[in-house]
Protein backbone atom coordinates (compact mmCIF):
# COMPACT_ATOMS: atom_id res chain seq x y z
CA UNK A 1 0.00 0.00 0.00
CA UNK A 2 2.87 2.40 0.62
CA UNK A 3 4.84 1.51 -2.52
CA UNK A 4 4.66 3.26 -5.87
CA UNK A 5 5.29 2.21 -9.50
CA UNK A 6 6.79 5.58 -10.43
CA UNK A 7 9.94 4.29 -12.09
CA UNK A 8 10.28 0.72 -13.33
CA UNK A 9 12.88 1.56 -15.98
CA UNK A 10 15.91 -0.66 -16.31
CA UNK A 11 19.45 0.68 -16.11
CA UNK A 12 19.79 0.16 -19.88
CA UNK A 13 16.68 2.26 -20.52
CA UNK A 14 17.99 5.07 -18.30
CA UNK A 15 21.34 5.12 -20.11
CA UNK A 16 19.64 5.05 -23.52
CA UNK A 17 17.32 7.92 -22.59
CA UNK A 18 20.25 10.04 -21.43
CA UNK A 19 22.12 9.29 -24.64
CA UNK A 20 19.09 10.26 -26.71
CA UNK A 21 18.55 13.49 -24.78
CA UNK A 22 22.17 14.48 -25.26
CA UNK A 23 22.23 13.70 -28.97
CA UNK A 24 18.74 15.04 -29.76
CA UNK A 25 19.45 18.42 -28.14
CA UNK A 26 16.41 18.03 -25.91
CA UNK A 27 18.18 18.70 -22.61
CA UNK A 28 17.90 22.27 -21.35
CA UNK A 29 19.80 23.25 -18.22
CA UNK A 30 17.68 25.32 -15.85
CA UNK A 31 18.97 28.07 -13.56
CA UNK A 32 17.20 26.64 -10.48
CA UNK A 33 20.40 25.30 -8.91
CA UNK A 34 22.25 28.52 -9.71
CA UNK A 35 19.58 30.69 -8.09
CA UNK A 36 19.32 28.49 -4.98
CA UNK A 37 23.06 28.18 -4.54
CA UNK A 38 23.91 31.84 -5.00
CA UNK A 39 21.03 33.08 -2.85
CA UNK A 40 21.68 30.65 -0.03
CA UNK A 41 25.46 31.21 0.05
CA UNK A 42 24.89 34.97 0.00
CA UNK A 43 27.90 37.22 0.41
CA UNK A 44 30.25 34.27 0.89
CA UNK A 45 30.19 33.35 -2.81
CA UNK A 46 31.53 36.01 -5.14
CA UNK A 47 31.73 33.89 -8.28
CA UNK A 48 32.18 36.59 -10.93
CA UNK A 49 35.62 36.44 -12.51
CA UNK A 50 36.53 33.43 -10.36
CA UNK A 51 37.37 29.77 -11.05
CA UNK A 52 34.99 27.26 -9.50
CA UNK A 53 34.95 23.47 -9.16
CA UNK A 54 31.66 21.66 -8.51
CA UNK A 55 32.10 18.09 -7.31
CA UNK A 56 29.39 15.54 -8.10
CA UNK A 57 27.94 18.15 -10.47
CA UNK A 58 25.23 15.93 -11.98
CA UNK A 59 24.03 17.25 -15.33
CA UNK A 60 26.02 20.44 -14.80
CA UNK A 61 23.23 22.98 -14.43
CA UNK A 62 25.08 24.95 -11.73
CA UNK A 63 28.40 24.80 -13.62
CA UNK A 64 26.91 25.92 -16.92
CA UNK A 65 25.03 28.83 -15.39
CA UNK A 66 28.03 29.99 -13.37
CA UNK A 67 30.04 29.96 -16.61
CA UNK A 68 27.32 31.91 -18.41
CA UNK A 69 26.85 34.42 -15.61
CA UNK A 70 30.34 35.74 -15.05
CA UNK A 71 32.66 33.03 -13.73
CA UNK A 72 36.09 33.02 -15.37
CA UNK A 73 35.85 29.23 -15.63
CA UNK A 74 33.64 26.57 -14.06
CA UNK A 75 34.49 22.89 -13.79
CA UNK A 76 32.29 19.92 -12.97
CA UNK A 77 33.24 16.37 -11.98
CA UNK A 78 30.74 13.53 -11.71
CA UNK A 79 31.12 9.76 -11.65
CA UNK A 80 28.00 9.17 -13.74
CA UNK A 81 28.92 9.41 -17.40
CA UNK A 82 25.36 9.91 -18.65
CA UNK A 83 25.06 13.08 -16.52
CA UNK A 84 28.29 14.49 -17.94
CA UNK A 85 27.08 13.77 -21.48
CA UNK A 86 24.05 15.97 -20.84
CA UNK A 87 26.19 18.72 -19.28
CA UNK A 88 28.61 18.74 -22.21
CA UNK A 89 25.83 18.62 -24.80
CA UNK A 90 24.17 21.73 -23.36
CA UNK A 91 27.50 23.60 -23.03
CA UNK A 92 28.46 22.81 -26.62
CA UNK A 93 25.03 23.76 -27.96
CA UNK A 94 25.13 27.10 -26.11
CA UNK A 95 28.77 27.77 -26.96
CA UNK A 96 29.84 27.92 -23.30
CA UNK A 97 33.60 27.69 -23.75
CA UNK A 98 34.49 28.26 -20.09
CA UNK A 99 32.56 25.24 -18.73
CA UNK A 100 34.55 22.01 -18.43
CA UNK A 101 33.24 18.59 -17.45
CA UNK A 102 34.88 15.32 -16.39
CA UNK A 103 33.22 11.93 -16.04
CA UNK A 104 35.40 10.58 -13.24
CA UNK A 105 35.46 9.58 -9.59
CA UNK A 106 36.35 12.76 -7.69
CA UNK A 107 38.75 10.88 -5.43
CA UNK A 108 40.86 9.71 -8.39
CA UNK A 109 40.42 12.81 -10.58
CA UNK A 110 43.56 14.95 -10.82
CA UNK A 111 44.35 18.46 -12.03
CA UNK A 112 47.08 21.05 -11.57
CA UNK A 113 44.44 23.79 -11.31
CA UNK A 114 43.76 25.57 -8.01
CA UNK A 115 40.29 27.08 -7.60
CA UNK A 116 38.85 30.16 -5.91
CA UNK A 117 35.91 28.04 -4.82
CA UNK A 118 35.38 24.29 -4.51
CA UNK A 119 31.69 23.57 -3.98
CA UNK A 120 29.26 20.72 -3.57
CA UNK A 121 25.51 21.03 -3.80
CA UNK A 122 23.80 18.38 -1.64
CA UNK A 123 26.25 15.79 -2.97
CA UNK A 124 28.30 14.65 0.02
CA UNK A 125 25.72 12.01 0.88
CA UNK A 126 26.71 10.34 -2.42
CA UNK A 127 30.49 10.42 -1.94
CA UNK A 128 32.14 7.84 0.33
CA UNK A 129 34.67 8.85 3.00
CA UNK A 130 33.68 12.40 3.93
CA UNK A 131 37.01 13.31 5.53
CA UNK A 132 38.97 12.14 2.49
CA UNK A 133 36.61 14.16 0.28
CA UNK A 134 37.10 17.32 2.34
CA UNK A 135 40.87 16.85 2.29
CA UNK A 136 40.78 16.52 -1.49
CA UNK A 137 38.61 19.65 -1.76
CA UNK A 138 41.09 21.53 0.46
CA UNK A 139 43.99 20.45 -1.74
CA UNK A 140 42.28 22.00 -4.78
CA UNK A 141 41.25 25.35 -3.33
CA UNK A 142 43.58 28.36 -3.33
CA UNK A 143 45.06 29.44 0.00
CA UNK A 144 42.67 32.40 0.12
CA UNK A 145 39.77 30.47 -1.44
CA UNK A 146 36.71 28.88 0.13
CA UNK A 147 34.94 25.54 0.20
CA UNK A 148 31.15 25.84 0.16
CA UNK A 149 29.14 22.71 0.90
CA UNK A 150 25.40 22.40 0.96
CA UNK A 151 25.44 19.21 3.01
CA UNK A 152 22.24 17.19 3.33
CA UNK A 153 20.93 13.65 3.55
CA UNK A 154 22.47 12.98 6.97
CA UNK A 155 21.75 9.35 7.75
CA UNK A 156 20.22 9.90 11.19
CA UNK A 157 18.23 12.91 10.01
CA UNK A 158 14.53 12.84 9.10
CA UNK A 159 15.27 12.53 5.35
CA UNK A 160 18.43 10.43 5.50
CA UNK A 161 17.10 8.01 2.89
CA UNK A 162 15.18 10.52 0.81
CA UNK A 163 15.85 8.43 -2.29
CA UNK A 164 13.13 6.12 -1.04
CA UNK A 165 10.61 8.69 -2.22
CA UNK A 166 11.10 7.30 -5.71
CA UNK A 167 9.44 4.03 -4.79
CA UNK A 168 7.41 4.78 -1.64
CA UNK A 169 4.01 6.43 -1.95
CA UNK A 170 4.15 7.45 1.71
CA UNK A 171 7.56 8.54 2.93
CA UNK A 172 7.59 8.90 6.73
CA UNK A 173 10.45 10.75 8.44
CA UNK A 174 13.41 8.56 9.45
CA UNK A 175 12.41 5.88 6.93
CA UNK A 176 15.94 4.47 6.98
CA UNK A 177 15.77 4.02 10.75
CA UNK A 178 12.20 2.71 10.96
CA UNK A 179 12.81 -0.06 8.39
CA UNK A 180 15.90 -2.19 7.98
CA UNK A 181 17.87 -2.16 4.75
CA UNK A 182 16.74 -5.63 3.68
CA UNK A 183 13.06 -4.70 3.95
CA UNK A 184 13.52 -1.47 1.99
CA UNK A 185 15.46 -3.22 -0.75
CA UNK A 186 12.82 -5.93 -1.05
CA UNK A 187 10.32 -3.21 -1.98
CA UNK A 188 12.89 -1.35 -4.08
CA UNK A 189 13.64 -4.38 -6.26
CA UNK A 190 9.95 -4.81 -7.03
CA UNK A 191 8.98 -1.16 -7.45
CA UNK A 192 12.02 0.83 -8.56
CA UNK A 193 14.58 0.26 -11.32
CA UNK A 194 14.51 -3.55 -11.23
CA UNK A 195 17.69 -3.77 -13.29
CA UNK A 196 19.81 -2.17 -10.57
CA UNK A 197 21.79 -5.04 -8.95
CA UNK A 198 22.41 -3.08 -5.73
CA UNK A 199 21.70 -4.85 -2.44
CA UNK A 200 22.66 -1.98 -0.12
CA UNK A 201 22.36 1.80 -0.07
CA UNK A 202 26.08 2.21 -0.65
CA UNK A 203 25.77 0.27 -3.92
CA UNK A 204 22.82 2.04 -5.53
CA UNK A 205 23.32 4.15 -8.62
CA UNK A 206 25.04 7.30 -7.42
CA UNK A 207 25.68 5.62 -4.05
CA UNK A 208 24.86 6.80 -0.55
CA UNK A 209 27.68 7.47 1.90
CA UNK A 210 25.31 7.14 4.87
CA UNK A 211 27.24 9.86 6.74
CA UNK A 212 25.81 11.53 9.82
CA UNK A 213 25.74 15.15 10.96
CA UNK A 214 28.31 14.48 13.69
CA UNK A 215 30.55 12.63 11.22
CA UNK A 216 30.48 15.66 8.93
CA UNK A 217 31.52 17.91 11.81
CA UNK A 218 34.30 15.50 12.80
CA UNK A 219 35.53 15.30 9.19
CA UNK A 220 35.80 19.10 8.98
CA UNK A 221 37.82 19.24 12.18
CA UNK A 222 40.06 16.30 11.22
CA UNK A 223 40.70 17.81 7.77
CA UNK A 224 42.04 20.93 9.50
CA UNK A 225 39.41 23.23 8.01
CA UNK A 226 38.03 26.38 9.63
CA UNK A 227 34.29 27.13 9.70
CA UNK A 228 33.50 30.56 8.26
CA UNK A 229 29.71 30.21 8.17
CA UNK A 230 27.30 27.50 9.39
CA UNK A 231 23.55 27.66 8.65
CA UNK A 232 21.41 24.70 9.76
CA UNK A 233 18.03 23.65 8.31
CA UNK A 234 17.89 26.60 5.95
CA UNK A 235 14.81 25.25 4.15
CA UNK A 236 12.66 26.07 7.17
CA UNK A 237 13.32 29.76 6.52
CA UNK A 238 11.79 29.40 3.08
CA UNK A 239 9.10 26.75 3.35
CA UNK A 240 7.73 27.88 6.72
CA UNK A 241 8.50 31.57 6.12
CA UNK A 242 10.92 31.51 9.02
CA UNK A 243 8.39 30.65 11.72
CA UNK A 244 9.79 27.18 12.41
CA UNK A 245 13.45 27.98 11.78
CA UNK A 246 14.37 28.90 15.40
CA UNK A 247 12.68 25.73 16.62
CA UNK A 248 14.39 23.65 13.95
CA UNK A 249 17.80 25.05 14.86
CA UNK A 250 17.12 24.62 18.57
CA UNK A 251 16.33 20.93 18.12
CA UNK A 252 19.66 20.37 16.34
CA UNK A 253 21.51 21.60 19.44
CA UNK A 254 19.99 19.08 21.83
CA UNK A 255 22.62 16.72 23.30
CA UNK A 256 22.62 13.17 21.88
CA UNK A 257 19.48 13.58 19.75
CA UNK A 258 20.21 16.84 17.90
CA UNK A 259 21.49 15.19 14.74
CA UNK A 260 18.20 13.32 14.35
CA UNK A 261 16.59 16.70 13.58
CA UNK A 262 19.29 18.06 11.25
CA UNK A 263 18.54 17.64 7.57
CA UNK A 264 20.75 20.27 5.93
CA UNK A 265 23.72 22.57 6.53
CA UNK A 266 25.16 25.40 4.45
CA UNK A 267 28.82 25.47 5.44
CA UNK A 268 31.52 27.84 4.25
CA UNK A 269 35.01 26.50 5.05
CA UNK A 270 38.54 27.78 4.64
CA UNK A 271 42.03 26.37 5.15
Amino acid sequence: MISDDRNLKTEEQIEAEAENRASSLSYVATDVDFVKFTQRSGGYFDWEGKTILDIACGAGDLVNHLAMKGAAAAYGVDIQEHSIKLARAFAERQGIANAHFYAEDFHSWSTDEKFDYVVSYEALDHIPDTQRTLEKMASLVKDDGKIINFAAGFWRGPVGADHCEDFLRVHPPWTQLLFNEEALFTVRREKFRPGDPATSFSEIRGGLSMYTYSEYQDAIRNAGLRIVEWDVNYQLKVKARGALHPIGVGLTRLPLVGEYFTFSVMSVLSK
